[in-house]
């Protein structure tokens, strides 16, 4: 049934229509010259010299008269009603097309039979400048917003609600999408992709968007050849999705150093899998001050091509909380993760980890530092390991600053602290050299009781209780009774002091 108005199209489009029970009519915008104020088809159709070429219709009204008199006109903006529009065909879009609800709790397209809103150029010639505003798509049978090989359009305030999937955006170029949602959709919420028969997406932003309850990922930003491109994903936030919050994968090309990816302010709780799973991503990728909670595998998962995260915050994730390898760039994030211990929730396994705040259920902060495994005989290593200077030159060509080695002394005063990962020799890996560690090695041929102090022992990498003369490098906070080196404790280091 048409909904009823009591404002004519002419003072609708002026913004001159009188208040409706108690809210004002809406203005609408447009831009645009217009055609004087022949009028189009439809029975509530107009143009605007103000507002560029228009073409109201109520709900219940067909849409196609309206939107083809657009076509044919060369563009303009078709404006939906407030109430709910039933099409059983396709809203198929052109270039210079727009389409304006009053609002997307106010005008809602839902879709019967296999239709949907759909833009669809031709790689190498694009659609374009197309916008879409202010209504609700919903049943849509494969996406609520497909658009493919379209640029310069976009997209603001539209709800993609229990479609196939939300926004399905292929081989797109400069567009934005801000302040939209992708609710309760059978798959994705916002989906971003290319393969390799297809133009790579790039210069674009979503920003201020929600992928809440979909089946699978919240958004996927991926490619299965051609890598996507110089994006922005700001105060975006996934939850409770059926995969994980973001996804990404953009195999990198011969061109990546002039790449720029960024996620900003971004936020993931509550998804099945993975807050953030970045596989394969390029060497430009960037997350700041990002947000992983209580999702249902990993908070922060990055691959192995050196990414930069930073000032992020993981916790009360079901796996770890960060993953972080190929030599990523790792500075500056907190765990806050009140059931586990701080260190049980990292690998930082090739990463470049600096200054780090990992903290417990005490605020625990720490001092890590990256440390060169300077050990002759290409020998490892290991976490849990306490490790000594060793800046000398021993065949590898230069003396390294930072290097360290193991010892066999007891209570050596060249101790430095306790490694975090696994490293072979010739390769930097994190090591805490001030603060609370939950992996130390120790042999407890002297009983070790919480409070007593550490120092090395006569084996390589493993911590003692420090007798009078010995440097210490340790508090334990655990104690450990057994005469052979397979403890593993909490500890509380410090600056090495001679007792």
């Amino acid at each position: 049934m048409a909904v009823t108005r009591d404002y004519t199209p002419d003072n609708f489009l002026g913004g001159t229509a009188p208040v409706q029970g108690s809210a004002q009519a809406p203005q609408v915008t447009g831009g645009g010259e217009g055609g004087g104020n022949a009028l189009l088809q439809g029975s509530v159709s107009r143009t605007s010299g103000t507002f560029g070429r228009s073409a109201t219709v109520k709900a219940g009204e067909d849409i196609r008269p309206a939107l083809e008199s657009l076509k044919s006109a060369g563009g303009g903006t078709l404006i939906l009603l407030a109430g709910v529009h039933r099409p059983d065909y396709d809203i198929e879009l052109s270039s210079n097309i727009s389409i304006f609800g009053e609002g997307s709790a106010l005008t809602i397209i839902d879709f019967i039979q296999n239709t949907q809103i759909i833009a669809q150029g031709v790689d190498g010639t694009p659609l374009s400048d197309i916008k879409l505003s202010g209504f609700t798509v919903k049943n849509s049978w494969s996406a609520g917003i497909y658009f493919k090989y379209v640029s310069y359009f976009l997209i603001n305030d539209v709800v993609s609600e229990s479609n196939s999937n939300g926004f399905y955006l292929y081989g797109c170029t400069f567009f934005k999408v801000e302040q939209c949602h992708a609710l309760s959709n059978n798959n994705i919420g916002f989906v971003v992709y290319s393969n390799s028969g297809g133009t790579r997406n790039n210069n674009f932003v979503l920003q201020g968007c929600i992928a809440r309850s979909n089946g699978s990922d919240g958004f996927s930003i991926s490619s299965s050849f051609i890598y996507n491109t110089d994006y922005v994903l700001e105060s975006c936030r996934a939850e409770l999705n059926g995969g994980d919050g973001f996804y990404t994968k953009n195999l990198p090309g011969s061109f990546y150093s002039l790449l720029s990816v960024n996620y900003i302010f971004c936020i993931s709780s509550d998804n099945t899998l993975n807050g953030f799973l970045f596989e394969d991503a390029n060497p430009d990728t960037h997350l700041f001050s990002c947000r992983a909670v209580d999702n249902g595998a990993d908070g922060f998962v990055i691959g192995d091509y050196g990414c930069r995260v930073n000032s992020c915050v993981s916790g009360d994730n079901l796996g770890k909380d960060y993953v972080i390898g190929g030599n990523t760039f790792f500075v500056g994030n907190d765990v806050l993760d009140i059931n586990f211990k701080p260190i049980d929730r990292i690998d930082v396994t090739n990463a470049s980890t600096s200054s780090n705040s990992p903290r417990d259920s005490f605020s625990t902060r720490r001092d890590v530092r990256l440390l060169f495994n300077n050990r002759p005989g290409g020998n490892s290593i290991k976490a849990g390991n306490v490790v000594v200077a060793d800046y000398t030159n021993t065949g590898i060509g230069f003396q390294y600053p930072d290097g360290v080695n193991l010892t066999t002394t007891a209570g050596d005063s060249k101790v430095v602290g306790v490694m975090l990962a696994t490293g072979s020799r010739g390769f930097s890996r994190s090591a805490v050299v001030q603060g609370m560690v939950y992996n130390l090695t120790v042999n407890g041929v002297t009983n070790i009781a919480p409070g007593d102090f550490l120092s090395t022992y006569t084996e390589f990498g493993i911590a003692a209780k420090a007798s009078t003369g010995h440097t210490a490098f340790a508090i334990a906070m655990e104690a450990y009774t057994a005469n052979d080196s397979d403890g593993v404790i909490d500890a509380l280091v410090i600056s090495p002091r001679k007792i």
